[in-house]
């Protein structure tokens, strides 16, 4: 992975509860967690528990609030730069492959 492509990976996203290490969605209850884990001593889960619970988070999904919980997002998350139909995700990822495997066979016969 390139260097641009890792700097683009980390945007959007954070690695919180370093005591149980997730990679989560950046929002308002993940920079919470985050400001408890960095100023709280002899912090244990159940100082996190409640924000960071399944319960919470599966309101993220239900009510369609991202702020409403803590959901988990790798690092592809920033290489995302646009939301795309269905038709066009799939339109582009053809075009894509059309030409790498142009490029692919001009390369073997040259």
């Amino acid at each position: 992975m390139s260097h641009s492509t890792k700097q683009k990976a980390g945007r959007g996203n954070e690695q919180y509860l370093k005591t149980v290490v997730a990679r989560i969605f950046k929002n308002k209850v993940a920079v919470e967690v985050n400001k408890i884990e960095r100023t709280k001593e002899n912090l244990k889960f159940e100082d996190i528990a409640e924000l960071v619970s399944g319960t919470r988070g599966k309101q993220v999904f239900v009510k369609g609030d991202p702020d409403l919980g803590i959901w988990t997002a790798g690092q592809v998350l920033g290489l995302i730069d646009d939301i795309p139909t269905c038709h066009q995700l799939v339109t582009r990822i053809i075009d894509e492959a059309e030409m790498i495997i142009s490029q692919r066979l001009r390369n073997m016969i040259a």
